[in-house]
């Protein structure tokens, strides 16, 4: 029998996808504050230099969703050009929160009872040789922000998909008290989503594999046990 709901465990969102590969995309903001950095390379030759935007480094944005006094590990990302260190500095400190951690391996842990959205800012610098100049230089990123929403343990978790060639893979966050997942597919946005894809699942992610490129599938996702 199916378990759909069981001690406020509810079904994640329907979403769709346009079968194809995205890019991950970032954002940026600016703020000046106290340093959370990991180590950086220690060279002495000057760094005073007109940067080139295109080579900057880019501090990656991302939005977060934990539950109620849980904590969340965070990795920074950044695109850059250039394979020397880099150093990552917290511009701007969670207020209902805290980190822990050596960047860009961090630990987001919020407040006791807290429920709602934080958020911390953080940037990347590198020192590399600039052939134009013939001397070191710093690159500085612009700032991005970790966006954090700590929901109570009744809210539907989101589900993002990653699509390859000729299959999608399916990502959620853990329900909590959840032992087992179910998922359901769909061609079309109106469907009953009656047909189980994959039943039994103790992970929290699915591949799909041999579909059609350019074809749109609709996921839903249950909380539940498989049929007996």
């Amino acid at each position: 029998m199916e378990n759909y709901c069981k001690l406020f465990l509810f079904p994640i969102l329907i979403f769709q996808i346009l079968f194809g590969c995205a890019e991950p995309s970032g954002g940026s903001g600016g703020s000046t504050s106290g340093n959370y950095s990991s180590t950086s390379n220690n060279d002495s030759k000057n760094d005073n230099s007109t940067e080139d935007s295109s080579k900057k480094p880019q501090a990656i944005s991302q939005d977060i969703k934990i539950y109620l006094n849980e904590k969340s590990q965070i990795r920074l990302t950044v695109k850059t050009i250039y394979y020397q260190s880099k150093k990552y500095i917290i511009t701007q400190n969670p207020k209902n929160g805290y980190l822990s951690g050596t960047a860009p391996y961090l630990k987001y842990t919020p407040h006791s009872g807290f429920v709602g959205k934080d958020q911390f800012l953080f940037r990347v610098t590198q020192r590399t040789w600039s052939s134009e100049e013939s001397k070191y230089v710093t690159r500085e990123s612009d700032s991005a922000v970790i966006k954090i929403n700590v929901v109570p343990h009744d809210t539907a978790p989101v589900a993002q998909a990653l699509a390859s060639s000729h299959s999608i893979t399916i990502s959620w966050q853990k329900i909590h008290g959840a032992t087992s997942y179910k998922i359901f597919r769909e061609n079309s946005s109106g469907g009953t989503f009656q047909t189980v894809l994959k039943a039994g699942i103790t992970g929290s992610s699915f591949k799909d594999s041999g579909l059609t490129p350019t074809t749109k599938y609709h996921y839903r996702i249950h909380t539940g046990e498989p049929e007996s």
